[in-house]
């Protein structure tokens, strides 16, 4: 009985990766057919910028950065501000995951620039949380404070409850071993 069982789980787990893979893959190959065919206009701009999510999904974080890179080209050549606030917004996001925050940081500076010239509230907390969490990942725990909670500012006006509870977690993750050293001296006391 336990064997059909182990083979049943087992089962389900793999085509469930096989169905998510399939269906991630499916839409890389979309993306990429709609790219080939884009003209250099802001719909490329866009689908590369969507390729770069994609990407990023599937933890391949150096073609998120390929693509983001030719997002972003374009979207200079352009001038198309929302382009290219999303292809730093990736490219930052990317450089984070792979550790590089030095570069990572320079990317979300320059996205929120843009984000600020345009006007994009949200656009805005995106940066500030990210820049917090680059400056947390270097235990600069002052600048990604204060990061995070003009993050929070920003949603809290917004109305963002998810974005909300993220930033609060982030906050809170920050704190937290500060609390749990606090406990314990109260509690040698």
């Amino acid at each position: 009985m336990s064997k059909y069982i182990l083979f049943n789980f087992l089962f389900v787990i793999f085509c469930g990766n096989y169905t998510y893979s399939f269906a991630q893959q499916s839409k890389i190959d979309s993306l990429n057919a709609l790219i080939k065919n884009d003209k250099l206009d802001t719909n490329k701009v866009n689908h590369l910028n969507q390729l770069c999510l994609e990407y990023s999904k599937r933890s391949s974080y150096d073609s998120t950065i390929i693509y983001g890179n030719d997002a972003l080209q374009l979207a200079q050549k352009l001038n198309f501000k929302n382009g290219i606030f999303n292809s730093y917004a990736n490219i930052g996001s990317a450089y984070i995951v792979q550790g590089n925050y030095p570069i990572a940081l320079d990317t979300y500076l320059k996205a929120l620039k843009i984000s600020e010239e345009i006007g994009d509230k949200s656009g805005i907390a995106k940066c500030f949380s990210n820049l917090g969490t680059i400056h947390k990942q270097q235990s600069d725990f002052p600048k990604a404070l204060d990061y995070h909670f003009k993050a929070l500012k920003i949603r809290e006006e917004l109305g963002a409850k998810k974005l909300i509870s993220i930033s609060l977690t982030k906050i809170g993750i920050i704190y937290e071993p500060h609390l749990t050293k606090t406990r314990q001296a109260v509690s040698l006391t």
